[in-house]
């Protein structure tokens, strides 16, 4: 999720936590707002490991061990200690508690989106998804912001209009479950339908929307994708299918350490295979990060499958020998006696 709305996620969290006999105080108020603030976004700091290390590898860190449930009470000692610090009137534990509330709230906020998640890292490194919302959602973002300047205007009314707020932020991913679950039953019908064997199957939700939904299916021959939309009869697209290629470059590029480290993070990777002057290319992307032609020619942007983030492209001469690769258009070092020509 975009940092705006963990921010005022956890504005709202200091709206309605108790402060305890001072709460009414401007000063309290400060010192939790703050806290607050820097407990939430705390967990996206795993992002400085893209400068220490090349793109490939930084993925698999980010959503890792600053967003795991596991870690949660490790992470919120920071803030903890900082705003102690600065604030010695306030007990620790107060403090402490209240940093892993902000900490906690990122890691859910951050798990109902797509992406993945490693929210039992270090025990495991497996990646968990709710999808029930974009990754950026104007409507929450906006309403939230809205409701939370209304608090800041009408003082008195403050605590009050953020329990208003909680009980918004509440329905609000409650019915985004609840179409998930519809858009789930429906492509799961669409596929049934079409006599289609799947080992993997989600539906994703699309900006703009609680009722557009991008279905996804993993099938042996490569995924499949379908655009939906809830309570439209004509708004169900015809599913496209992304099969594998089946050439010695892409038997090469599977059997690479580099595909292998990208297929743990990618759930819906589709593999293109061309032939590029004197050299050959392999190509990488993960549809769970797809938007369906109609929404991004609704906000003039004409995108295609070569917009989707996350592009793993891997460049191999005539003899089947890998010369490059790059991630996001970054290269990516070449391991010697690992990944070389066979």
């Amino acid at each position: 999720m975009d940092n705006l709305t963990h921010s005022l996620t956890g504005v709202l969290a200091g709206r309605v936590l108790p402060g305890g006999r001072d709460e009414e105080t401007a000063k309290t108020e400060r010192t939790v707002f703050w806290l607050m603030l820097a407990s939430v976004n705390l967990p996206d700091a795993d992002i400085i490991t893209n400068i220490f290390t090349d793109p490939l590898t930084a993925l698999h860190f980010h959503r890792g061990f600053t967003h795991s449930f596991v870690m949660a009470p490790l992470v919120a000692l920071l803030p903890a200690l900082v705003v102690r610090l600065a604030a010695r009137r306030y007990s620790f534990a107060r403090l402490w508690s209240y940093a892993m509330i902000g900490v906690v709230l990122h890691i859910f906020i951050d798990l109902i989106t797509p992406y993945g998640t490693q929210i039992f890292y270090p025990v495991s490194g497996a990646r968990y998804s709710l999808d029930w919302m974009f990754i950026i959602d104007p409507w929450f973002a906006g309403t939230l912001a809205l409701l939370l300047a209304a608090g800041k205007v009408a003082v008195r009314y403050r605590r009050g209009l953020g329990f208003v707020t909680l009980a918004f932020a509440v329905i609000y991913i409650g019915a985004e479950s609840r179409m998930h679950a519809r858009a789930l039953d429906l492509f799961s019908d669409q596929l049934t339908g079409s006599g289609t064997s799947a080992s993997s199957v989600a539906v994703l939700p699309q900006p703009l929307g609680i009722t557009e939904w991008m279905g996804l299916a993993m099938t042996e021959e490569g995924p499949v994708r379908q655009y939906l939309r809830l309570f439209d009869e004509g708004g169900i697209v015809a599913p496209e299918y992304f099969p594998f290629p089946r050439d010695r470059y892409t038997r090469r590029a599977f059997g690479t350490s580099y595909v292998s480290r990208y297929l743990k993070f990618a759930r819906f990777p589709a593999v293109t295979s061309s032939a590029e002057g004197e050299l050959h290319a392999v190509e990488f992307r993960d549809l769970q990060f797809s938007v369906a032609p109609r929404i991004t020619q609704m906000v003039g942007v004409e995108a295609g499958e070569r917009d989707i983030p996350f592009l793993l492209r891997l460049e191999f001469d005539s003899s089947g020998s890998l010369v490059s690769v790059t991630f996001n258009g970054r290269h990516i070092p070449l391991v010697d006696g690992v990944d070389g020509k066979p």
